[in-house]
């Protein structure tokens, strides 16, 4: 009786490993903050930007390795989610977010860079501008297939 229950004991071991390495996508979650100076009515004033990130990889295999043991991988881009969160006042609270989504290929540069009324979010070549006194964001004609902003909103 002692053996049974050790190899029932071994084959649900061994069957919960093999179903944990037949994954086949990935997530990253990551969050960043920056101060950037900002000038609003004349003003000088400091800003930061909190932005969090969520990355989706999902991975597939070359069609013409169907049915071989060693599959080559297909590169699918990533879908990536950003919640960037602005405090204008630096205080405890954040007054105004957006998220944006875009798919993310292998070696894309993510950055924020600080402008006179605001910053600029570069993927690459593709850039979308925020301006802080007017809570807007700018998407250039030629970038508007590849940002996505799914909700923008003012908090307060």
């Amino acid at each position: 009786m002692k053996n049974i229950v050790s190899l029932i004991a071994i084959a649900a071991l061994s069957t919960s490993l093999t179903f944990a390495q037949t994954n086949e996508s990935g997530s990253m979650e990551s969050t960043t903050v920056q101060t950037f100076p900002v000038t609003i009515n004349g003003t000088q004033k400091e800003y930061s930007v909190k932005v969090m990130e969520r990355r989706n990889y999902s991975v597939a295999f070359k069609e013409e390795d169907a049915g071989k043991r060693d599959k080559a991988r297909k590169i699918i881009p990533g879908k990536v989610t950003k919640l960037i969160a602005v405090d204008i006042n630096n205080d405890d609270m954040y007054e105004h977010y957006m998220v944006l989504k875009y798919k993310k290929a292998k070696n894309q540069d993510f950055k924020l860079m600080p402008t006179d009324n605001g910053f600029i979010v570069k993927v690459d070549d593709k850039t979308l501008e925020y301006l802080a006194e007017d809570d807007i964001y700018i998407i250039n004609k030629e970038n508007e297939n590849f940002f996505y902003v799914d909700e923008f909103k003012e908090i307060g």
